[in-house]
């Protein structure tokens, strides 16, 4: 153990001299509120209560210490700086190493610091091995300098306990990033503050407190002016001293440090995050000099369709990694096994080849390559960890590799699909996506015109429209219940929340101001709160967000220049906002997260088993995600192409669409823990007998009906969403549940066969309910079946 009279080493802001900069440390941290000594007195006691229990070491220990403290000619208890400490240097250093286990074979990192401080008198061995060489503290987080400016809080809970009879929990734990040497990499610390040894004295009769004004000071920990008032710095004074205990947290904070990098969009594709995620792979893997590659590839293909922006590696000339003059590479090796591959010394390796030689050269001499994998098992991309130093890598940086190589899959993965999604996007907004299915029909229009515009002198030849006739169709839905209510629930709770934001800080300013503005400001306020609470209607969501942006903000910017506190209370209002909106968007955005992650989960299952649905016979198919997902099937001999069509198939699809929709329901059931807006959707099949003709639009680039006589079905599929059942208000759709709506016996035959056979396998449970429709605008006699689907996981 050392005690630390002087500022030699110090974990606050320093100068480059090695001196405290105090105006640094003040601004980082915050003055100290309250008047603070060094007391020992805590700790006599604490040792008096413990001399009578105590046995064997212990008990000699305690009484050498109380011994040598009587001994101790004008040692006073009491120190008003640390400075003061200096005469009683080794009777401190006894008292204070009964705190500390010697048992610990490394030395408990830790300090002793004056009380609601962090500068330390007393520093471990462990701690002054670590910061002995440095600055001391080279990053700390917004959060963490939050934390420690708020000491009032540290101090109001201790003074609440202590003389209010309250019992907070109050434990601050502060995060630090150390660079112990420069030639070291830096390390992360989790610091634990104990406040057993600090008293809490009065120094003037304390004010008295209702409960209603503490519950007021607990829900409002970021007001210290109001802290101040109820709990004078005056009135309180701290004597003792805070333990702190620092833990290396290194390896899990780097993990969580990766994760919430790799959660970013451009994680993989932004050159100055992939600088960032290597500084952090070195503190992980603890390897200053470090070198991180990251490349995407498709194995087993050789030719990558395209780099996905992610060239990153080591050997960034070379287009391929794995290719056929280099088979037997490090990088066919690990992509061939699917396993990581560590080379201790790249001039050991026997049978290099010329990628080898071209890493040596690069001036690297250890390795290891991690291939990345897509959750099916391909690999889609490869990391490398490397550095110029000879076996700089061992089995145990593969274990450490191991907690973070399925991070870069899903980074990977993702970043590769947001690519896509753009180059999808782009081909959608310039050309079109085909179906697989039509694809065909597109070459052989196409040939043709070719052929003809060859031909044909003329300058107009125009394509033909490209139709399939009599095909039948098979229209299904997923559609989040309520979305609309649900969707405007959210606006006006976020648009509540705002304005009472606002109030707030009006009457704040209301209190502190003489501007009659201010008052017209709170009014109008109030008055949009009084009747958007009762209702929202379609236009008060741009009216709210107008008089927001075009009034109160542009007021707000004019008072913050008005009072300091003021201002404070503004830019606390200013945090609550979206960046991007500038309004406070939390329930809506947690609807809209929740809707695209269900559709997204439905989608992917719609696409994953659509591709066994063509194996019964190709067909077209089309998904639209809206609040909820649809698709559209249409199926018959002009798009099978060489496949004849019988009502086998039709049969075949109608049942794979039913069972599809079962599992659908069954899907957004367990996805409801995962979702922040619980959603449920209602299940329908739209049953239709007749076959029509489709042509592709080319202005909407996708297939619809064609002629006047196959509008029917897509007036019926319009109108059939808001039917409702025949004598009630009751819609036809429910949470839940399938609607099977159909016009003839022979569907609905078709449709109570397909139920019981589902109901046998566990898919479906209770009895099928029979149901007419409403009267819809233009069409009537519609009926359908209703389906409720078993939700239990295990009941299939």
């Amino acid at each position: 153990m050392a005690l630390h009279i002087k500022d030699k080493v110090n974990i606050s802001t320093v100068k480059a001299n090695g001196e405290k900069d105090t105006e640094a440390y003040e601004s980082l941290v915050g003055k100290i509120p309250y008047p603070i000594k060094i007391c020992f007195r805590p700790l006599l006691r604490f040792f008096r209560e413990k001399a009578e229990e105590a046995e064997g070491a212990q008990k000699i220990y305690i009484e050498n210490a109380l011994q040598a403290l009587e001994n101790a000619k004008g040692f006073k208890c009491t120190f008003d700086t640390k400075e003061d400490l200096h005469p009683y240097q080794d009777l401190i250093k006894l008292l204070l190493a009964g705190l500390f286990p010697l048992a610990n074979k490394e030395n408990p990192i830790a300090m002793v610091t004056q009380p609601l401080s962090h500068d330390p008198f007393y520093v471990s061995q462990g701690l002054e091995k670590i910061l002995s060489g440095t600055q001391g503290i080279t990053q700390i987080n917004k959060q963490v300098s939050k934390d420690l400016s708020m000491r009032h809080i540290w101090a109001g809970c201790h003074i609440l306990n202590t003389h209010y009879g309250q019992n907070l929990q109050h434990k601050p734990r502060f995060f630090a990033k150390i660079q112990p040497q420069a030639d070291q990499t830096a390390r992360y610390y989790m610091s634990a503050l104990n406040f057993d040894f600090v008293d809490v004295v009065l120094l003037k009769e304390k004010p008295e407190l209702s409960e209603k004004q503490i519950t007021e000071l607990l829900n409002n920990i970021y007001d210290t002016e109001l802290w101040a008032e109820y709990l004078p710095y005056d009135t309180f004074g701290f004597h003792g001293f805070t333990v702190a205990r620092l833990t290396d947290i290194t390896e899990e904070e780097a993990v969580s440090y990766l994760k919430q990098k790799l959660l970013d969009k451009d994680a993989l594709t932004n050159p100055e995050k992939i600088k960032s995620l290597e500084k952090e792979m070195r503190i992980l893997l603890e390897e200053k000099d470090l070198r991180l590659g990251i490349a995407a590839l498709d194995y087993p293909d050789k030719n990558i369709l395209q780099p996905y922006k992610i060239r990153f590696n080591f050997l960034p000339e070379r287009q391929q990694l794995v290719t056929y003059d280099a088979r037997g590479s490090v990088y066919d090796e690990a992509c061939s096994t699917g396993k990581p591959v560590m080379i201790g010394d790249l001039k050991d390796r026997k049978d290099k080849t010329d990628i080898e030689r071209e890493l040596i050269e690069s001036n690297i001499r250890s390795l290891i390559v991690c291939p990345l994998f897509k959750d099916n098992g391909r690999v889609i991309g490869i990391m490398e960890i490397a550095s110029a130093r000879p076996g700089a890598f061992n089995s145990f940086t593969l274990h450490k590799l191991q907690k973070v190589n399925t991070l870069f899959d899903s980074a990977m993965e993702r970043s590769r699909e947001e690519i896509d999604n753009k180059i999808e996007a782009v081909i959608r907004e310039e050309y079109t996506t085909l179906h697989d299915s039509v694809e065909w029909k597109f070459i052989e229009h196409a040939y043709d015109l070719m052929n003809r515009r060859e031909n044909d002198e003329a300058d107009n030849v125009q394509a033909e429209p490209i139709k399939f006739a009599n095909v039948y169709p098979l229209y299904g839905q997923a559609d989040i219940v309520g979305s609309s209510l649900i969707r405007n629930q959210s606006i006006q709770a976020d648009l509540l929340t705002n304005l009472r934001a606002a109030e707030e800080v009006l009457e704040f300013a209301d209190k502190r101001t003489e501007f009659p503005l201010t008052e017209l400001h709170l009014q109008e306020t109030r008055e949009f709160i009084t009747n958007l609470s009762t209702r929202i209607q379609s236009s008060d969501e741009s009216e709210i967000v107008d008089f927001l942006h075009q009034k109160i903000h542009p007021y707000f910017d004019f008072l913050k220049g008005e009072n300091i506190t003021l201002a404070r209370r503004i830019e606390l209002f200013y945090k609550k906002l979206d960046p991007n909106f500038k309004i406070i968007y939390d329930k809506r955005k947690s609807y809209e997260q929740s809707v695209l992650i269900l559709n997204k989960k439905v989608g992917r299952y719609l696409m994953k088993v659509q591709r066994e649905a063509q194996k019964i016979i190709p067909h077209y198919y089309e998904k639209y995600a809206t609040d909820g997902v649809e698709f559209e099937i249409y199926a018959g001999n002009s798009i099978s192409h060489n496949k004849e069509f019988t009502d086998m198939h039709l049969r075949n699809l109608r049942l794979w669409q039913l069972e599809t929709l079962c599992e659908v329901t069954r899907i957004v059931h367990r996805l409801q823990e995962k979702l922040l807006v619980p959603l449920t959707t209602a299940q329908m099949i739209f049953v239709y007998s007749l076959p029509v003709s489709i042509r592709f639009l080319l202005d909407e680039k996708h297939f619809d009906v064609d002629g006047a006589y196959n509008v029917r079905y897509k007036i019926l599929k319009k109108r059939i969403d808001k039917a409702v059942i025949e004598g009630t208000e009751e819609r036809v759709t429910v949470a839940g549940k399938i609607a099977v709506i159909y016009t003839t016996e022979r569907d609905r035959l078709e449709y109570l066969e397909y139920a019981d056979f589902l109901r046998n396998k566990g898919l479906i449970k209770d009895k099928t309910e029979e149901l007419k429709l409403a009267p819809l605008q233009g069409v009537d006699g519609l009926r359908a079946l209703r389906l409720t689907v078993e939700t239990d996981e295990n009941a299939a």
